[in-house]
């Protein structure tokens, strides 16, 4: 019966502690979507990350253009960025 206790015990705290990482997770997640570009907006230099799309990176190749900004990558660009970002 002791054992019982323990294990439901156990159960709780495990689900309590699981949903407050998940919370932590989505915060930082909306955090950084907040903190991305959108398309043809200026991104950061050499960071896809910063640009909001799956599929979006960062090129600093507009002619007649100063800067850097997020343009449509290719699936490349989308395998990149679900390992990195």
């Amino acid at each position: 019966m002791k054992l019982a206790i323990i294990a439901l015990f156990s159960l709780v705290v495990l689900a309590v502690a699981s949903e407050s990482v998940e919370e932590n997770q989505e915060g930082e997640f909306l955090e950084q979507q907040r903190a991305c570009a959108e398309r043809k907006k200026k991104c950061t230099k050499d960071d896809d990350c910063s640009c909001c799309g799956k599929w979006d990176k960062c090129s600093c190749n507009w002619p007649g253009r100063e800067g850097c900004f997020c343009m449509r990558g290719m699936m490349a660009t989308r395998l990149w960025k679900m390992a990195k970002c």
